[in-house]
């Protein structure tokens, strides 16, 4: 398989994760506090839970770090971000919304890290390492989208 095809599949992951998982809900806040769904200091403890689940993730990552580890909780980590993505659309009130965006935060945080570890891993064995930092093209060109 193409080294450069492993690396675009790991920039779109984390260009999914991280760019659409952390940034969703940045522009949204303004419109939530003026439908009157939340306030400024429900928006920001919502924030603070995601910024935690951030942090929750990488060290579970950091905990799961084998390979046969990553094999498990990568995807399992990719099921749980994307439907916690979804179901924050669904969220009619501030907890509810709370808890989704630290599950969220917890699962970008596993993938964040995981994913560019198995795809350093995989280039490793191909003699290919130094494109792996290519990898995180996907959350520049996120945010410039």
């Amino acid at each position: 398989m193409n080294p450069l095809r492993i690396v675009l599949a790991g920039a779109i992951v984390l260009l999914v994760v991280h760019t659409l998982g952390r940034f969703i809900y940045t522009p949204l806040l303004p419109w939530l506090v003026q439908d009157g769904l939340i306030d400024v200091r429900q928006g920001a403890t919502i924030a603070s839970w995601n910024y935690l689940g951030y942090l929750i993730g990488a060290l579970l990552a950091i905990r799961w770090h084998r390979m046969a580890q990553i094999r498990r909780t990568l995807p399992l980590g990719l099921l749980v971000h994307v439907l916690t993505t979804l179901l924050q659309t669904q969220a009619d009130n501030p907890d509810t919304l709370a808890l989704l965006r630290l599950l969220n935060g917890i699962s970008n945080g596993v993938v964040f890290v995981q994913a560019p570890a198995l795809i350093l891993e995989w280039l490793t064995w191909r003699k290919r390492a130094g494109l792996s930092g290519l990898t995180y093209l996907g959350v520049g060109s996120g945010l410039l989208v």
